[in-house]
C-alpha cells in the first residue's frame, strides 16, 4: 500500500450541504454520507482489491450511496475508475457497541487511477466552461494508457512473485547456485531466516533492539545495501554468500560482542537490524578489504570501520 489520507467535513461545509435550497434533511448527522473520508492509494490492483475486501468485512456498506467503478460498464469506454464505499460501523461488533450510526466515505484506488482522478478533476471539474471534444479525447486516451499501465504493473508483480517462489524452492532444496540479485537474495533470506537468527545473536551481544520500519520502502534500503556489499566483496551467487555467512556463524556471537564493545570507544551503539548484522559480519570476514569509502557507501558511520579494526585486535 502506498499511503492513506483522511479528512473530516468542516462545520462550514456541513452547514452548506444541509442548508441547500433543495435539501431536506430530517436527521442530518445520520443522512449525510461523507462526514469524514479516507482515501487509500495502492501500488497494484490486487492490493486495492484486498483493501476493498477488508472494508467489506469490517463495515456495513451503504450500497445505495456507494459507487463501484472498478469494472467499467461499457467495454469500449475509458475513464475514472475507483471504489467509493459509504460505510457505517457494524453495531453487532462488540468494540463498536453504543457508537452512533453515522456514515463515512472510503475511496480505494491505485496510484495510476489516483493520477488520472487528480488530472481529470483539475481539467474538467474545476473548469468554468465545458472541455472541448479534442481535449476530452486526449483525456480518455490517457485514461486508457493508465489502465493498461495498471494491468502491466500487475503482470510484472505476478512474474516477480513467481520468480521469488521458484528461487525459494531452489533454496529449500539446497540448489544455491543462483545468480545473486535482489530477488534471489530476498528468497534466500525468507527461506533460511539466517538474518533473523543472527539478529538475535546481536541483541544478546548488546546491540540495540531494532524496530522494523513501517510504510513506504520498509527495509528495502537495508536489503539493497546488503546486496551492494555482497557484490563489492565479489559474492556472485547465493551459494557464495551462504558459504561466507556459514564461515562466520560459529563465531558470530564473539565477533558481534567484540564489535559492540569496541563501538563504545567510538560513541555509537550498533542496532540489531537483521540485514545490517549480516553486513557487519561480512565486513568483519573481509576486513582486509574494508575501506572508509565502502563503509560510507553502505550508510554506516565511519566509526564502524574503526570498531571492526579494534575488535580484530582484541580477539
Amino acid at each position: 500500500m502506498l499511503y492513506t489520507a483522511g479528512r473530516a467535513k468542516s462545520v462550514r461545509s456541513f452547514y452548506r450541504k444541509i442548508s441547500g435550497r433543495n435539501k431536506q434533511y430530517v436527521d442530518p448527522l445520520g443522512q449525510v454520507t461523507d462526514l469524514c473520508g479516507l482515501r487509500v492509494v495502492t501500488y497494484h490492483l490486487e492490493e486495492a482489491e484486498a483493501v476493498a475486501a477488508l472494508v467489506r468485512d469490517h463495515f456495513d456498506i451503504d450500497l445505495e450511496n456507494s459507487v463501484d467503478k472498478w469494472k467499467p460498464v461499457d467495454p469500449d469506454r475509458f475513464g475514472y475508475r475507483s471504489i467509493h464505499y459509504v460505510v457505517r460501523i457494524d453495531p453487532s461488533r462488540l468494540e463498536f457497541r453504543g457508537s452512533p450510526r453515522m456514515s463515512a466515505e472510503i475511496q480505494i484506488r491505485t496510484i495510476l487511477q489516483h493520477a488520472w482522478a487528480e488530472i481529470d478533476h483539475l481539467v474538467r471539474y474545476k473548469s468554468h466552461s465545458a472541455v472541448s471534444e479534442p481535449l476530452q479525447r486526449d483525456l480518455f486516451r490517457l485514461s486508457a494508457l493508465l489502465e493498461l499501465g495498471d494491468l502491466e504493473f500487475s503482470r510484472i508483480r505476478e512474474a516477480f512473485l513467481a520468480r521469488m517462489q521458484a528461487h525459494r524452492e531452489r533454496v529449500r532444496n539446497g540448489a544455491l547456485d543462483i545468480v545473486l540479485d535482489i530477488e534471489s537474495l530476498r528468497a534466500y533470506l525468507q527461506e533460511t531466516g539466517i538474518h533473523r537468527v543472527l539478529a538475535e545473536e546481536a541483541r544478546s551481544a548488546g546491540f540495540r533492539p531494532y524496530v522494523s520500519e513501517v510504510g513506504f520502502g520498509g527495509d528495502d534500503d537495508a536489503v539493497s545495501s546488503l546486496l551492494l556489499l555482497a557484490k563489492e566483496l565479489g559474492l556472485k551467487t547465493v551459494r557464495a554468500l551462504h558459504d561466507e555467512l556459514q564461515n562466520s556463524r560459529s563465531s558470530a556471537r564473539f565477533i558481534l560482542e567484540y564489535v559492540e564493545n569496541a563501538s563504545e570507544d567510538f560513541g555509537f551503539i550498533p542496532v540489531a537490524n537483521p540485514y545490517e548484522v549480516l553486513m557487519i559480519l561480512l565486513l568483519y570476514q573481509r576486513r582486509d578489504s574494508t575501506t572508509p569509502a565502502l563503509i560510507h557507501g553502505l550508510g554506516f558511520p565511519s566509526e564502524l570501520g574503526d570498531a571492526i579494526v579494534l575488535a580484530t585486535t582484541r580477539m
